[in-house]
C-alpha cells in the first residue's frame, strides 16, 4: 500500500564486488587482492587474500585492509593480523613498521600517522644531517608504537615504556639484517594508471625471511599475555591461601582438644 512503501532514495546505495586477481587505482590509492568489497553505505573498501595497498611511497599489507573513505578521501587505513608498513626512501632504503594491527591515518592525500599495536618491531634508517648519508639502522621491539610523519618521511616514533631499540652501524649489516621476516616489496604488481589495471599476475604467498641474528633482545607481552599472567597469579594466590587455612586449620586440630564434638553427635569419640 501507498503507506507502507518506502521511498527507493532513501535506502539506496551501490555496492562492487570483485572476485580472483583483484585490482583497483585511485590518485590517493592502490591496491590489489583476490576479494575486493565495497559499499556507499559506510565507505569502507574492504580487501581479503593477499591484500596490499600503496599510497605515495608508503606500502601496506596484512591478512585483511580496510580502507575508510571519507569525503571522497582516503581518511584511514587498518590492517590486521601479519600486518606490516613499509616507507621506500630514495636511496632504496626501506622503514618497515610490523605488528598483529596497523592503522595508518591519511591526511589529504599524505600518511601522517600510523599506530602499530601487539609485538611490534621496526627499522629505520638513521641519515646524518650534515651528509645527507645513511650511517646506521635502528631496530626496536615493543608492545605499542606510534610513528608520526612530516613532509612524507619519516619524522618520529613514540614507543611505550616497555621496549628496547638498537641501533647499528650501517656497514656492518648484512643484507638480511636490513629486513623484517615478513618484508616483501610489491612494487612490480602496482596499479600506476587505469591502463594497468588489466595487467594480470600470478600471485602466490611469499615465503617469510630468516630472522636478523642482529636485533634487540626482548620479550613483550602484548594485553592479553599480561591479563593471563595477572589471572594465573591471582588464581596461585588463592591456592596459596587455601592452602595456608588448610594447614593452620590442621595444626590445630593436632594442638587442640582431642575431642571432637562432630564425632561424638554421629556416635564416635576419639580417646
Amino acid at each position: 500500500t501507498e503507506k507502507d512503501s518506502i521511498s527507493t532514495d532513501t535506502i539506496a546505495f551501490s555496492m562492487v564486488r570483485g572476485y580472483a586477481n583483484v585490482r583497483f587505482f585511485r590518485e590517493d590509492l592502490q591496491g590489489i587482492c583476490d576479494t575486493l568489497m565495497y559499499t556507499s553505505r559506510d565507505s569502507v573498501i574492504r580487501l581479503n587474500h593477499m591484500p596490499v595497498v600503496w599510497s605515495k611511497n608508503q606500502q601496506l599489507k596484512g591478512k585483511t585492509i580496510k580502507a575508510f573513505i571519507k569525503n571522497k578521501k582516503v581518511d584511514r587505513v587498518e590492517v590486521k593480523k601479519s600486518a606490516i608498513a613499509i616507507q621506500k626512501d630514495s636511496l632504496n632504503y626501506y622503514n618497515q613498521l610490523a605488528g598483529k594491527e596497523i592503522i595508518a591515518f591519511m591526511d589529504s592525500t599524505s600518511l601522517k600517522q600510523i599506530d602499530v599495536n601487539g609485538n611490534v618491531e621496526t627499522i629505520y634508517f638513521i641519515k646524518d644531517d650534515k651528509t645527507k648519508e645513511y650511517f646506521a639502522v635502528n631496530k626496536t621491539i615493543s608492545s605499542f608504537a606510534k610513528i608520526f610523519f612530516k613532509d612524507k618521511k619519516l619524522d618520529r616514533i613514540r614507543l611505550t615504556e616497555q621496549s628496547n631499540a638498537v641501533s647499528y652501524p650501517l656497514k656492518d649489516m648484512q643484507e638480511e639484517d636490513l629486513y623484517l621476516p615478513n618484508f616483501h616489496w610489491f612494487e612490480k604488481e602496482r596499479p600506476t594508471d587505469v591502463n594497468s589495471l588489466f595487467t594480470k599476475f600470478v600471485r602466490i604467498e611469499p615465503k617469510k625471511r630468516p630472522i636478523s641474528k642482529k636485533r634487540p633482545k626482548m620479550s613483550i607481552k602484548d594485553d592479553s599475555d599480561e591479563q593471563k599472567d595477572n589471572k594465573n597469579k591471582k588464581d596461585k594466590k588463592q591456592d596459596n591461601q587455601r592452602f595456608n587455612n588448610q594447614k593452620n586449620s590442621f595444626q590445630s586440630n593436632r594442638n587442640g582438644n582431642r575431642f571432637n564434638p562432630r564425632l561424638k553427635q554421629s556416635g564416635f569419640n576419639r580417646r
